[in-house]
């Protein structure tokens, strides 16, 4: 027996099929364009790939700026430019923000212009150690064993951040807040999805109107000669 949840699912499968193909089915006799269903349906899914990557990239951009680079904003004014200057996460006021945690461990953006003084630090003391590892079983011909990476374990909270001097510029740029909120972002993916499904519900008419132009000229040629 089907549970609520797998019900509900197959409910509303159902419903969108019967939706879609109602409303943006394309499919029909184009004989005169020797367009397959295959070919519109892979039009018609550019076309919502391309509304979807949109709205996703439109959101990425939206948290860069607003989100992380709030966080950016605040170190820089914060003054944060060298490790003598650098705070910890509690001192800027973002020691509670899950996100900016997140991306501090295992992002890529901030990273870019956001520096750990104790990472830093512990990654130069790495290389040193690294270096005279190497240089010690240099001659060891393939039998020294590997050298083991240690692993940075100093608590998030614990860390101190800064932006170097040399990377302010670029911090100020990637994370411009200056045309960029959600309120734009709603009103641009309503407006681009609009045009989306005026497309995908005008292909069928264009299509149609297009074959059977071709199909009336061929039908004219036919007579004439």
């Amino acid at each position: 027996m089907l549970q609520p949840r797998s019900l509900l699912a197959a409910s509303f499968a159902e419903w969108w099929d019967n939706f879609y193909q109602t409303h943006f089915s394309t499919s029909g006799d184009y004989e005169n364009l020797g367009i397959s269903d295959g070919g519109i349906m892979s039009l018609e899914s550019i076309v919502i790939g391309i509304a979807v990557g949109f709205f996703i990239a439109s959101c990425m951009a939206i948290f860069n700026r607003r989100v992380l680079g709030d966080f950016v904003r605040q170190v820089l004014s914060s003054e944060c430019h060298s490790p003598e200057s650098a705070k910890t996460l509690e001192e800027l006021g973002y020691h509670k923000n899950a996100f900016i945690r997140g991306s501090l461990k295992g992002g890529v953006s901030l990273r870019r212009v956001i520096k750990c003084v104790e990472e830093e630090a512990f990654y130069a003391e790495v290389a040193k150690k690294r270096a005279e590892f190497e240089a010690e079983h240099a001659n060891s011909q393939g039998k020294a064993p590997k050298f083991r990476e240690p692993k940075f374990e100093v608590p998030l909270l614990s860390r101190h951040y800064y932006i170097p001097e040399e990377l302010k510029y670029i911090a100020d740029v990637k994370f411009e807040k200056k045309g960029t909120n959600w309120i734009v972002l709603v009103l641009a993916f309503v407006l681009f999805a609009a045009i989306a499904v005026g497309f995908l519900l005008a292909v069928p008419e264009l299509l149609q109107m297009l074959d059977n132009m071709i199909g009336m000229f061929d039908w004219r040629s036919d007579v004439l000669t």
